[in-house]
């Protein structure tokens, strides 16, 4: 018997193959395997990614600097952790536009200014919702890096933190805003304005388990960590709209208010 992963030798007694390092698997595929690992792997509460999710719910700064220290299997790879976040949030954006399409305004108030801005901005959030996710990492990573940094990590390290930290947001909110959602749309929506306000608190909080600054220190960082990340962010918006208007998606007209 040969393992069909790598082709080394077998011995029939083998579970794991000694070359590789794969599981030996020799039976077929049902509906009762596949649930038992469904409840396995998520229900194990010594799995990893459990682990991961009270880690950093309660110790973040344990989780970030043991896997940032070379612990691997211990925890949840920042990688694995985000493609859970980025899976949910999809989820979420499916249900909006499947049930909810219309009747939601993510331009805090432009619906009532301007319509057609804010159907074009609701489709374009909704459409590229991953790769928001992904650009706010770096936005929340430089100045972290470049006030918060008495554990000196470097930016990348910081990227880390900051993929664990957001994902770990996405994922606690994730069962909150869905039941929100279907109770109220306008509740949802005034939620979703709160917690981009919250998920700086988080951010804080983890960067203060991380770092263990002294109080006037601490807050004096802090003020310099939100001004740089909100001029950031503002970029960041300049330019998505600059790209907009270069690609034709949005024009001056598009930004006028409707004629009463």
């Amino acid at each position: 018997m040969n393992c069909k992963n790598c082709q080394e030798t077998l011995q029939q007694a083998y579970h794991f193959c000694p070359n590789c390092g794969a599981r030996i698997v020799n039976h077929r595929i049902t509906l009762n395997r596949l649930l038992k690992q469904f409840t396995g792997w998520f229900l194990n509460l010594d799995n990893a990614l459990v682990r991961t999710f009270t880690g950093m719910l309660f110790q973040p700064e344990k989780v970030i600097s043991e896997y940032i220290g070379g612990v691997r299997k211990k925890y949840m790879s920042p990688l694995s952790f985000l493609t859970i976040a980025i899976s949910l949030a999809g989820l979420t954006i499916f249900i909006l536009q499947r049930r909810f399409q219309g009747q939601l305004d993510f331009t805090m108030g432009a619906e009532e200014i301007n319509p057609e801005f804010s159907q074009t901005w609701s489709e374009i959030v909704f459409d590229y919702n991953a790769f928001f996710f992904v650009l706010y990492l770096p936005i929340l990573a430089l100045p972290a890096y470049l006030f918060m940094n008495r554990i000196k990590y470097n930016f990348p390290e910081y990227i880390v933190v900051f993929i664990y930290t957001l994902s770990q947001w996405s994922i606690l909110t994730f069962p909150f805003s869905l039941a929100v959602l279907f109770i109220s749309t306008e509740a949802y929506a005034s939620m979703n304005q709160v917690a981009s306000g919250l998920v700086l608190v988080f951010c804080l909080y983890v960067l203060q388990r991380l770092n263990r600054f002294g109080f006037w220190s601490m807050i004096g960082r802090y003020m310099l960590y939100l001004l740089l990340t909100l001029v950031l962010f503002f970029t960041l918006i300049s330019i998505i709209m600059a790209l907009l208007f270069l690609t034709g998606t949005l024009d001056l007209e598009s930004l006028k208010p409707p004629a009463i």
